[in-house]
């Protein structure tokens, strides 16, 4: 799913079952899970607006790296 929010949630009978937190990427769910007991009949889906003022988050093109890079010119 691609939206832009601060805070995606799937929930049933007021049971969150998931959310997701934006980062810029779709937000990838198997959906199947839920219904495989027959518990859940129905999903909601809410999406909170981002904040006023709230910049948009920074990516990394290394996941798991400093960024930006340490500068490693000096000795």
């Amino acid at each position: 799913m691609n939206c832009e929010g601060d805070i995606a949630r799937i929930s049933s009978s007021g049971k969150l079952l998931d959310d997701n937190f934006y980062n810029g990427t779709p937000w990838t769910i198997g959906l199947k899970r839920f219904f495989h007991s027959g518990a859940v009949k129905t999903l909601d889906l809410a999406i909170l607006p981002l904040r006023k003022g709230m910049r948009p988050p920074v990516f990394s093109p290394h996941p798991g790296r400093s960024f930006p890079p340490p500068d490693r010119s000096t000795p």
